[in-house]
């Protein structure tokens, strides 16, 4: 990351949360986007991507997928 915007609380549709900088010359810029509970041992700090360690982890879906279906309503 260029720069953090948001590190924390909620997030509105669009709302920037950061900046990517430019590639390096490896891997195109991109974002990952995670979300951790407690029980995680990269709570609280940047991960090191790709990791096997799925403790704590969670999958976005279910929480994209109700918002969609409240801001349907």
């Amino acid at each position: 990351m260029q720069e953090i915007l948001r590190s924390e609380g909620d997030v509105r549709k669009r709302e920037e949360i950061g900046k990517i900088g430019g590639a390096d010359g490896k891997y195109p810029c991109h974002l990952h986007f995670e979300l951790r509970d407690e029980s995680s041992r990269m709570w609280n700090q940047a991960g090191p991507g790709y990791s096997s360690d799925r403790n704590g982890w969670l999958d976005p879906s279910d929480l994209i997928d109700n918002e969609r279906k409240k801001a349907e309503q």
